[in-house]
């Protein structure tokens, strides 16, 4: 049975979806050490099989028996469609412990606004009704990104592409705070630049243990659009100044399933161990439909800084950059039960 360790081997994560498909998209991850209701592994993600905007809605899954199983007391989705064109998206999950609860931030797009919501939970199974925590006119507040800090801080990170949407050939990422999660400030601009790439998507953490932002990016080449995307990573001492590198994390050129797009992707840093589990979302176009796979693997956090480093700092219309031949393993329920999370 394949480990999913190290760069040469991934595993497919199956999940039960509402829909029935199992393709997921947007996967977000919040690690309890200690346990929230009983698990200590919560995912949020979306069903998106052939890019059915009307399927994206904000489900939530958890551990059992190393298995991702629906909470016994939830229906999935979460969140109910709106009318069409209106969808949902994106969803981010973050905990509370003033009020030992769970986040689920979430992005409705419509009437050609981006209103980013928020639901909580004190069990997991028990969720309240969403509430608007901010909005904006246009594809402007995308992929948000929130962490609350220790000293009751909650920042926000999202990407403003109100330049394009989709096609944008260029993207600003924005930075916004806020004392309780739901009253937020006005965005600034952060200072993240990946030459030659767009971002569009993006997952961001605080690990206490280095005093460093970590963060994920879905960027695709300029020119290319947003169903083009490869996977970066950045750090940062203060949020605001980010660190990139010329070398994805992963591209499309290393996994099959991923041949078209590395997608919105998140991470769990094991400070135990110094290594970086990642769950990772892409999709392949395959007889003319989009087949969206979720998938894990484990890095040592030296293996993946070595990665990404391979090349020097990027100038201006780089492509990205291929690392070698990997294997894709389509592994069977067991095969991943052996692995998780």
């Amino acid at each position: 049975m394949p480990v999913c360790d190290g760069l040469e081997v991934v595993c497919t994560v199956p999940l039960p979806t509402y829909d029935g498909s199992g393709q997921l998209v947007h996967p977000d991850v919040a690690v309890f050490p200690d346990g929230f209701a009983g698990h200590d592994f919560w995912l949020a993600a979306t069903p998106y099989p052939n890019g059915n905007a009307n399927l994206e809605n904000p489900s939530v899954f958890t551990d059992d028996d190393r298995r991702w199983v629906v909470p016994p007391q939830v229906r999935n989705p979460l969140v109910a469609a709106p009318p069409s064109p209106a969808h949902n998206s994106d969803p981010d999950l973050v905990f509370d412990p003033s009020s030992n609860r769970l986040r689920m931030y979430y992005r409705l797009t419509k009437d050609n606004t981006d209103d980013i919501r928020m639901q909580s939970t004190a069990d997991g199974e028990h969720w309240s009704d969403p509430v608007s925590t901010v909005s904006a006119r246009g594809i402007a507040i995308v992929s948000p990104a929130i962490v609350r800090q220790a000293d009751d801080v909650w920042i926000m990170w999202s990407v403003n592409a109100l330049n394009g949407g989709c096609q944008a050939q260029s993207t600003g990422i924005e930075r916004r705070t806020s004392a309780d999660g739901v009253h937020w400030s006005q965005p600034s601009a952060v200072q993240l630049v990946q030459p030659g790439f767009v971002p569009w998507h993006m997952d961001v953490q605080y690990i206490p243990s280095k005093r460093e932002y970590w963060m994920l990016v879905a960027a695709y080449p300029k020119g290319a659009g947003c169903a083009a995307t490869d996977l970066f990573f950045a750090r940062s001492v203060d949020g605001v100044s980010w660190q990139t590198y010329r070398a994805p994390l992963v591209a499309r050129i290393d996994y099959p399933a991923y041949a078209n797009a590395v997608y919105r992707s998140t991470f769990y840093y094991d400070a135990d161990n110094d290594a970086v589990r990642l769950w990772l979302s892409g999709a392949v176009l395959s007889d003319q439909r989009w087949v969206w796979t979720l998938s894990t693997s484990r890095w040592g956090l030296s293996e993946l800084l070595a990665h990404v480093s391979e090349l020097p700092a990027p100038l201006s219309g780089t492509q990205p950059v291929a690392v070698g031949p990997v294997v894709w393993d389509q592994s069977s329920p067991d095969a991943a039960q052996s692995d998780f999370p």
